[in-house]
């Protein structure tokens, strides 16, 4: 049986079948994404103890705008943000007393880091001592301007 044989009631049927059955498909990969996602905003919404982490990582991206804007104008804005990568939020979270927490806690799968060499080289070491998988960017510029 061809499609042109078909009665024009029987295709109309067939095709709203069909869009019944693709909006059904739709609609269950929408739930089950949505379940994931309603999942990861529930682990999200625990307290946890790397909020020191988290800000000090807002902090980054916030130093790294500002290097950003400072190199787009061409130095025309003063740079008003450290240089020394143990000065800034991250650093300090570092190579301070939250670094600590992180002896303790060995429950890391991977330590994923970009920055100046030295703090890479550091990082490094530590996920090493704490046998943690470790990747660094060694990407001289961040063509991104985020880092």
């Amino acid at each position: 049986m061809r499609w042109v044989d078909i009665s024009v009631g029987k295709k109309l049927y067939a095709t709203f079948c069909a869009f019944i059955l693709f909006f059904l498909i739709t609609m269950g990969a929408m739930l089950f994404y949505l379940d994931n996602v309603n999942k990861d905003a529930e682990i999200l919404s625990q307290p946890s103890k790397d909020g020191a982490l988290l800000a000090a990582e807002v902090a980054h991206l916030q130093w790294a705008m500002n290097v950003q804007n400072f190199v787009l104008q061409q130095g025309k804005i003063p740079l008003s943000v450290p240089t020394d990568g143990r000065q800034c939020d991250f650093g300090k979270w570092f190579y301070g007393p939250q670094r600590q927490e992180l002896e303790q806690d060995k429950n890391y799968d991977a330590v994923l880091a970009c920055g100046p060499k030295m703090m890479l080289r550091n990082v490094a070491k530590v996920a090493q001592e704490f046998g943690v998988p470790c990747q660094v960017s060694m990407e001289e510029r961040m063509g991104c301007g985020v880092g």
